[in-house]
């Protein structure tokens, strides 16, 4: 099975877009566009989520981090998101009532066990589908790119220092 497909601003930021001609470009810039808007100031939460004070609270520290990351170049969150960042909140809450539960049951402490370990793995997937940890952070999303700085009327002389 193969890896999901980057977006092709991804591919242009990591500076490898020459594995696709300009025509595949266009064309997944395009359809890319289709599948959702990036204005982060009008994504809003499901009902669902605003009723649930845990799942609000982490809903929106998500969204802080998203809007920083926008504000810096780095758009990764698109309006088609949504269900799955409300999906990952409510898994997150989930998870956290798991942790406080007490049992005082070896059996039911084991079961109890197992349903915190498959929460975490589902919020690990989650997390790195939404670029919520750091792996994926550093492994998928580009840097801003740097500001473009003037030619220097040196650099045809070796354009280096000490050179």
């Amino acid at each position: 099975m193969g890896r999901n497909a980057k977006p092709v601003s991804l591919h242009i930021a990591e500076g490898n877009p020459n594995r696709l001609t300009k025509a595949q470009i266009q064309q997944r810039q395009q359809s890319e566009i289709k599948l959702g808007k990036n204005d982060l100031s009008k994504v809003k939460p499901p009902e669902f989520i605003k009723r649930n004070t845990v799942a609000y609270s982490h809903w929106k520290q998500c969204m802080k981090e998203y809007k920083e990351a926008a504000e810096e170049g780095i758009e990764i969150l698109a309006s088609s998101d949504i269900d799955l960042l409300a999906l990952y909140c409510m898994t997150y809450t989930e998870y956290l009532g798991l942790l406080d539960l007490d049992t005082n049951d070896f059996e039911t402490e084991m079961k109890r066990q197992t349903a915190i370990n498959k929460k975490m793995d589902m919020l690990m997937k989650m997390q790195d589908r939404l670029f919520l940890n750091p792996l994926a952070k550093v492994k998928n999303v580009p840097k801003p790119k740097e500001k473009e700085r003037p030619e220097s009327k040196f650099s045809k002389f070796g354009g280096g220092r000490g050179g």
